[in-house]
């Protein structure tokens, strides 16, 4: 009993030497002049109900709206501006047409070649009369001539093939694995079906095991292959269909397992088998070597010297690697002497001529005449096609939706290659990018819900837009010691009136509880770590507060009792007391107070709770509270004076609120 009584004094004597200090201090910057014994202090009782409700937890940031694309567009070729259907601040729809070219340039090229085309018909049609006047007198050696023809048109099948076969000219890995048994160098002359190499696949192996022949007489279960004391998981591919046995007389079976590792095994090192079957173990009669299971061969499929090779023995490539280009040399001496042939069989249907009258020489001319028109029209006509395909080029249409701005040409311009002509940006989902503090940023997930105020949109005020988290900067930007990183947030709504570059503001909503119990964030008295709340009751009892914790009631201590203390005591009380300039009428205005401070929180009883979400404002209980109960906040007090009609507060202030939360939040 002694012990605690002693506690009390001790904690009695701290708190008058505090409220005597802090009272002096006060004494001091008013020069004793606007108080006396007269003062009174009263206390403002404050209440609030626990709610039902949303609490939420926010990052927000300023930024302008900006556009989510915006492209340059540039004139891919020369020519002269035909129409322009788009001003600067237009608005364009996607896929309108937004620019056109002349296209006289190209019409008069076209017509020219149709010309051309008309007048090598003209050509044929003459030269197939003057054949056909011909015919009759040298009809044997026409047939020779066909024939001759007919094996140049071969030839020039084989001469496609040929440049058809350039396309093998480069060899590409067909699948992923190890490089093995590398047979060729850079340099050398190489036919088709030359193997190149071989590559391997070094993750999965097979293995022929000597397994006891039982397995074959019941449920086969699992299969593994051991490797110094590690187990990989196999399948059986195949068994002999034959049995022999040991030097003891079991029968065996051979079996071929296949299993895959994660990494190679070592050249010439023995693995073994274990095979379940009905429960039982059944392990190799000997150990055996692994082989790879999949291997592929690099095989050239033309002839020609190997002018690169970009393989290394026993070395990983993807499939789809370049591992060798071949040289088109030796095609291309295929070709001319295929082309050697047909100017032999030429040479040939002319010697026929030669044999022949003048006539025959003129039907050769005229057929080798129609072949050169027939091939002239043919390029004509694909130059025609390709001019053609350039009319598409003529127009620009729109990419998106969007706006005009930074046209500064004219109809008649002749543009250059790569000139810019205009820029389109579009409105779809404007954007905002803010600033998050490098202390806040790691609290922001892509995804996150979002609302955005612009400032010259009032109706945004009462009801933001709605928006997401569609972006974060992995790159931090550092001025002045202090990193940021970049945010975008993108609406997800159309605003009309919305322009761009308009300052807002955006909101991230970072943790939010929904339908739940809250409460201004003030009632939260924290006592040695614990959170309390004080709630109203119908009695007049003053909440029971163990005396270990600090603070009571609101964050103050009660009276100073000095009944209880000897005449030493009292007399260091009272030299602090003199030391502050504290009179006993100051004193007894400081008890007053304090017993204020303790009537104030008569008829409330400390309630423990549990919280979550919290903001500046209000905070989650997630148990101790229901609905509807009433809590008692910190109070407010004035003071005043009879001799003053100011109020002032404790420490001077004219209003004042008492603190009963230590710290709030989870």
């Amino acid at each position: 009993m002694k012990k605690k009584n002693k506690k009390i004094l001790t904690w009695i004597i701290i708190i008058v030497f505090l409220l005597a200090v802090g009272f002096g201090i006060y004494k001091y910057i008013d020069n004793k002049n606007t108080t006396s014994t007269n003062d009174k202090t009263i206390m403002t009782k404050r209440t609030a109900v626990v709610k039902l409700g949303d609490v939420s937890q926010t990052l927000a940031a300023s930024g302008p709206i900006e556009s989510s694309d915006t492209k340059n567009y540039k004139a891919s070729f020369q020519g002269e501006i035909d129409t322009i259907n788009i001003d600067n601040d237009d608005f364009v729809k996607k896929g309108d047409v937004l620019i056109t070219f002349s296209t006289t340039s190209l019409d008069d090229q076209i017509e020219n070649l149709n010309n051309q085309i008309e007048n090598s018909y003209d050509l044929i049609d003459s030269a197939n009369d003057d054949i056909i006047n011909l015919q009759d007198s040298i009809s044997d050696i026409y047939e020779n001539i066909t024939q001759k023809q007919e094996d140049i048109a071969d030839l020039q099948l084989d001469i496609q093939e040929q440049i058809d076969s350039k396309l093998s000219t480069t060899i590409y890995a067909p699948i992923s694995g190890i490089t093995f048994n590398i047979r060729v160098e850079e340099g050398d002359m190489i036919n088709d079906g030359t193997i190149l190499a071989t590559i391997s696949n070094v993750n999965i192996y097979k293995v022929e095991l000597s397994m006891n022949a039982k397995i074959l007489e019941g449920n086969i279960q699992s299969a593994s292959i051991y490797y110094k004391n590690t187990e990989y998981s196999a399948i059986i591919i195949s068994h002999s269909d034959y049995t022999y046995k040991d030097k003891f007389g079991s029968p065996l079976v051979d079996v071929i397992l296949q299993f895959e590792t994660t990494v190679s095994l070592p050249s010439g090192d023995k693995v073994s088998g274990i095979i379940v079957v009905d429960n039982i173990k059944y392990y190799s009669n000997r150990d055996s070597l692994p082989y790879y299971a999949i291997n592929e061969k690099v095989t050239s499929t033309i002839q020609g010297e190997l002018l690169s090779l970009n393989i290394v023995e026993k070395e990983f490539v993807n499939k789809g690697d370049i591992l060798a280009t071949i040289s088109c040399e030796y095609i291309d001496n295929k070709i001319e002497a295929l082309n050697n042939q047909i100017d032999l069989l030429n040479d040939q249907i002319e010697s026929f001529n030669d044999q022949i009258d003048s006539l025959n020489n003129q039907i050769e001319k005229k057929g080798d005449l129609i072949t050169d028109y027939t091939e002239n029209i043919s390029d004509i006509q694909e130059s025609i096609e390709t001019l053609e395909s350039e009319y598409t080029d003529l127009k620009i249409t729109a990419d998106f939706d969007g706006v005009i701005s930074h046209l500064n040409i004219e109809v008649d311009d002749n543009i250059s290659p790569n000139s810019t002509l205009f820029t389109l940006t579009s409105m779809d989902k404007p954007q905002i990018i803010i600033s998050i503090d490098e202390l806040d940023i790691a609290k922001v997930k892509l995804g996150m819900d979002s609302s955005v105020v612009i400032d010259a949109l009032e109706d945004t005020l009462k009801t933001p837009i709605s928006a997401k988290v569609t972006d974060i900067a992995l790159l931090g930007i550092n001025q002045g010691g202090v990193t940021s990183y970049n945010v975008t947030i993108t609406l997800e709504e159309n605003i009309e009136g919305l322009m761009l570059s308009m300052n807002s503001t955006a909101t991230i909503f970072i943790d939010i509880s929904y339908d739940t119990l809250y409460v201004p964030i003030e009632a939260i008295t924290i006592l040695n770590g614990t959170k309390y709340v004080y709630i109203k009751t119908d009695g007049t009892d003053i909440p029971e507060i163990n005396s270990d914790m600090q603070p009571s009631f609101g964050g103050r201590k009660g009276n100073v009792d000095t009944s209880t203390m000897t005449e030493e005591q009292l007399a260091r009380i009272k030299e602090r007391r003199e030391a502050a300039g504290l009179g006993d009428a100051d004193i007894e205005n400081m008890n007053s107070t304090a017993n204020s401070l303790q009537e104030y929180y008569t008829g409330t009883k400390l309630v423990e709770v549990t919280t979550g979400v919290f903001n500046e404002s209000y905070i989650e209980i997630t148990s101790g509270l229901e609905k509807g109960q009433i809590v008692v906040l910190p109070p407010t007090y004035t003071t005043t004076s009879t001799n003053d009609t100011s109020g002032t507060g404790l420490f001077g202030s004219p209003t004042k609120r008492v603190p009963g939360m230590g710290s709030g939040g989870k």
